[in-house]
């Protein structure tokens, strides 16, 4: 019997711990928000340092609200994202009266009138106990949820965070920069990975340089040796017409009196000339 009683106020404490927890959240950040340069909120900060590097990509955002909704549903508590705390926190509550209820049944079927505990020295009223703990549980639980008013919190979080995006979209001159809370282990390895990455930059920078030098040396080689091949071209071409000039000569007596040398020159140069 005293299993419908602890499961009753088990399921209790577990949802007034998970309320607790998320309105715990959002205070810390809304009071990170009013001292942005100071965050303490890993998952706040997280998502000033992307914005950050947006603004300075120069990176556009189209719709802040979507956005920041879809940042807002990645928010943790622990392991465990926002949303399924609250609905750690609304289960539990439902099963702490399931429990009362089953526990009430089972005081009815079996007739038992009174109950004791080993850590109290006297018994109480069985039905009375159950039916009463349960109510005043139940209804501090909501008195607990109305006062601290968690989706009145988010709201006033989505606000703030689209009035800071909306205000310092565009103008990179004016985001508060934000720093990360550094540790030595990340910092050694973010150096590391720094430095193998300049030095990859750095390898493969000289590697075009070279090769641009090798392609401007090729070139350089090609326009020196096109005068020669050119000249050697004109020359070839020039004997080719000369000795063709000469079979005629041969085969026909009116081409033989323009075979004397000084007349061969002239015919040369002629060629040469023409060709150029």
């Amino acid at each position: 019997m005293h299993l419908f009683y602890y499961g009753t106020w088990l399921m209790g404490l577990l949802s007034l711990f998970s309320v607790l927890a998320i309105y715990g959240s959002n205070r810390r950040v809304i009071r990170d928000l009013k001292n942005i340069p100071a965050v303490k909120d890993k998952w706040l900060q997280q998502f000033l340092l992307e914005y950050q590097r947006n603004v300075k990509d120069d990176a556009v955002i189209h719709n802040p609200a979507v956005y920041l909704t879809k940042r807002m549903r990645g928010r943790k508590i622990g392991p465990i994202t926002l949303r399924q705390m609250k609905g750690v926190s609304w289960y539990t509550f439902v099963l702490s009266f399931l429990a009362a209820g089953a526990g009430a049944l089972w005081l009815r079927r079996t007739g038992l009138e009174r109950i004791s505990f080993p850590v109290l020295t006297r018994d109480f009223p069985a039905m009375g106990l159950l039916v009463g703990s349960t109510a005043v549980m139940g209804i501090v639980l909501l008195l607990i949820r109305m006062v601290i008013s968690m989706g009145f919190q988010e709201e006033v979080i989505e606000t703030n965070l689209l009035d800071y995006m909306e205000n310092q979209r565009g103008d990179s001159q004016k985001v508060v920069q934000i720093e990360p809370v550094r540790q030595n282990s990340n910092s050694k390895a973010a150096k590391a990975a720094k430095a193998g990455k300049t030095g990859r930059r750095a390898r493969a920078k000289a590697k075009e340089q070279e090769q641009l030098q090798q392609e401007q040396r090729l070139k350089a080689q090609k326009e020196r040796a096109m005068p020669d091949r050119r000249e050697q071209d004109k020359d070839s071409r020039a004997e080719k017409v000369e000795e063709r000039i000469r079979e005629a000569a041969a085969t026909d007596e009116r081409y033989s009196h323009l075979l004397n040398k000084e007349e061969e020159a002239i015919v040369k140069d002629v060629i040469k000339e023409f060709l150029t």
